[in-house]
C-alpha cells in the first residue's frame, strides 16, 4: 500500500461516522472546553470545530441546527468545508 492509499483509506475511515445528536449543554460544554476554530454559522447552521486534532485537520466538530433547533457532532476535515455538518444536514 503507498502513502497515497493509506490516506484515502484513513480519511474513508475517518469520515464514515454518522452524525450524532447531543443535547445543548453537551454543545455549550464542548464550546467551553478549548478555543474553538472554524466557528461559523452556514444555512442556519450555527458549528464549530475543536482546535484539538484526533490527527492531521480531522478533529470533532459541533453543530446547532436553527432551524430545527437539534444538536450535532462528527469526525470531519476542518480544512474541507464539504465534510462540515451543515454539508450532511443538506445531503
Amino acid at each position: 500500500m503507498t502513502f497515497e492509499q493509506y490516506q484515502e483509506v484513513q480519511r474513508k475511515h475517518l469520515l464514515d461516522g454518522e452524525l450524532t445528536e447531543i443535547t445543548a449543554d453537551q454543545f455549550d460544554d464542548a464550546l467551553n472546553a478549548l478555543p474553538p476554530i472554524c466557528w461559523v454559522t452556514h444555512n442556519n447552521v450555527e458549528m464549530f470545530c475543536m482546535s484539538e486534532m484526533y490527527t492531521g485537520s480531522y478533529t470533532s466538530q459541533y453543530a446547532h441546527d436553527k432551524r430545527t433547533n437539534k444538536y450535532y457532532t462528527t469526525l470531519v476535515d476542518c480544512k474541507d468545508k464539504s465534510t462540515w455538518i451543515c454539508e450532511l444536514l443538506t445531503a
